[in-house]
């Protein structure tokens, strides 16, 4: 976090693995929602790759219910 501006995300699934999971990525739209004027009146696109863990129900939920429009981007069309 050296550096990061204040308020930055930092999310960690264990030690051993940096893959993302459900949970850290509902996270993740929470920091989202946070940070942005995102509203069910006034919506913003958050471009992300198609892992299972973007398109899950959860996550689609949430970002519906807070403005968010979900764009998954093909396999290997991306490099985060």
């Amino acid at each position: 976090m050296f550096g990061a501006p204040p308020g930055s995300l930092v999310l960690a699934n264990n030690p051993q693995s940096s893959w993302i999971t459900g949970p850290v990525f509902l996270k993740v739209l929470e920091c989202v929602k946070k940070h942005t004027t995102s509203s069910e009146e006034d919506r913003i696109i958050l471009l992300t790759g198609s892992h299972e863990i973007h398109c899950s129900l959860d996550s689609i939920l949430n970002a519906s219910e807070n403005g968010i429009i979900l764009v998954t981007l093909p396999p290997y069309g991306c490099h985060f």
